[in-house]
């Protein structure tokens, strides 16, 4: 289960108490736990995003279950740029740690982490499992990801007004090249989460992204799973939960085989392994989101006003 921030100003509060994205920085994560948490032996625990922000993941253990909780922190490229002027890159990790602010908390069962990130695990010095407990969202740690019920997250306002259509001109530009597939599944009514209409294009043979498009406001979003990375997509949702969960297909690499001879036989073969996740939106940070979707609207718009008059 990952929950994200989506990056609309500080203060959203996250799935672990006290933890608020935009604002909780790494060094508060290590201070919090007492130490900085283990490694995977197969995942980098930094990685630099396309826009040149640098992310940061640390992952606990917790106690008394078998799952595993990741904190992304980042540091956008602006303030990366600002260390490095201040700093230089020799002596940037001795400053960096508050400025890298949660981003996104992903919770896994510990089985599945193994086999996607490597069994293998450094553990930081001091480390131990950390304790889950009062989450804001409501979302027990003791609710296993398979016992994920729609009606844990429960709509009770179903939007009923009339359906607002894009703006391909202007706010919704990007998602023009699908403007008769996004218009199409929004004239066909609301079906996710009270509000949203959820539309599934495909891009090759096996491959599909989504678009969830809001009829209240008429502004449509990129569903974060998709494309290459999430082949054979399968989508469960309904109009009067949040809860949206996917199901697609990876691939184990291990198993293309080859020999010295000149047979070609098992090069390339694939085991497809059913992967899932479950993508929702708890109510406090749905009040928040909506407020900053709204300021964020609100200065797309006059963006857009000055870039078409």
């Amino acid at each position: 289960m990952e929950t994200d921030w989506g990056g609309q100003g500080g203060g959203a509060y996250s799935d672990f108490e006290g933890f608020k994205y935009g604002e909780t920085s790494l060094s508060a994560i290590r201070m919090r736990f007492g130490h900085n948490g283990l490694m995977f032996d197969a995942r980098p625990p930094v990685s630099l995003a396309g826009d040149g922000a640098l992310i940061f993941f640390n992952y606990y253990e917790i106690s008394g279950k078998r799952q595993v909780a990741t904190f992304v922190t980042t540091v956008t490229a602006s303030v990366l740029a600002e260390l490095q002027a201040s700093h230089g890159n020799e002596k940037l990790g001795d400053f960096i740690a508050p400025y890298a602010k949660l981003s996104a908390v992903i919770l896994a069962e510990q089985d599945y982490a193994d086999t996607i990130w490597g069994a293998k695990k450094p553990y930081d010095s001091g480390y131990g499992p950390i304790n889950w407990g009062g989450e804001p969202s409501g979302i027990s740690g003791q609710n296993r990801l398979s016992n994920v019920s729609p009606d844990d997250y429960s709509v009770e306002d179903i939007f009923t007004g009339k359906t607002k259509l894009p703006d391909f001109k202007a706010r919704d530009a990007k998602f023009n090249s699908f403007r008769t597939r996004i218009r199409n599944a929004l004239n066909g009514g609301l079906n996710f989460a009270g509000e949203y209409s959820v539309v599934q294009i495909g891009c090759g043979k096996g491959c599909t992204f989504v678009v969830v498009a809001s009829n209240r406001t008429g502004q449509p979003f990129n569903f974060p799973r998709g494309g290459e990375d999430s082949m054979y997509l399968s989508l469960k949702y309904q109009l009067s939960s949040r809860l949206f969960t996917t199901q697609w297909a990876s691939y184990d690499e291990s198993n293309a085989t080859s020999n010295s001879s000149s047979s070609t036989k098992g090069i390339g073969k694939r085991s497809p392994n059913a992967t899932s996740a479950h993508w929702r939106r708890d109510t406090r940070r749905l009040t928040k989101i909506s407020i900053d979707l709204r300021a964020t609207l609100a200065r797309e718009a006059k963006n857009d006003v000055k870039k078409f008059t």
